[in-house]
């Protein structure tokens, strides 16, 4: 599910040339911890369009076919919610069980898009309190144009 990256607060990256997001990031529904990842958008397909295509089916053999079908059953279940009740059971920051630190500041400008340290050495975080977790979530929520 495309969702939030609470370390920039954005859920896709442009091109220094386009309109085009060239990375989405994404959270993966599964049975074990939370886990996300930026997808480049040929990586991407609609689950709904997808959702009896034989190729997508675990096998029968596969070591992983109950994480599959978990996540598949969630994927059913989030796409019948509204986008933000969605967002409120699904999204990264609702199902991380660990410490959320502070995002960092992104210069879109330059070209290597690296983010900037917050004048250290080293990206040192701090633990948000749920007040401030829930904060970052509901401005999500209010700024998502996610469908």
């Amino acid at each position: 599910m495309v969702d939030d990256d609470p370390d920039t607060e954005m859920y896709y990256w442009l091109d220094e040339y386009s309109c085009v997001p060239v990375w989405y990031h994404v959270v993966f529904f599964d049975l074990r911890t939370v886990s996300r990842a930026w997808l480049k958008p040929n990586a991407l397909c609609s689950f709904k369009a997808n959702l009896d295509n034989p190729i997508y089916q675990p096998l029968s053999r596969n070591k992983f076919k109950a994480r599959i079908l978990f996540a598949k059953n969630q994927a059913k279940n989030a796409i019948t919610l509204p986008v933000a009740d969605r967002l409120k059971e699904y999204s990264f920051l609702a199902r991380w069980k660990g410490r959320i630190g502070t995002p960092v500041d992104v210069d879109c400008n330059r070209k290597d898009k690296k983010r900037k340290t917050n004048n250290t050495r080293h990206n040192i975080r701090r633990e948000l309190t749920q007040s401030q977790k829930e904060l970052s979530r509901n401005k999500f929520l209010k700024n998502s144009s996610i469908k």
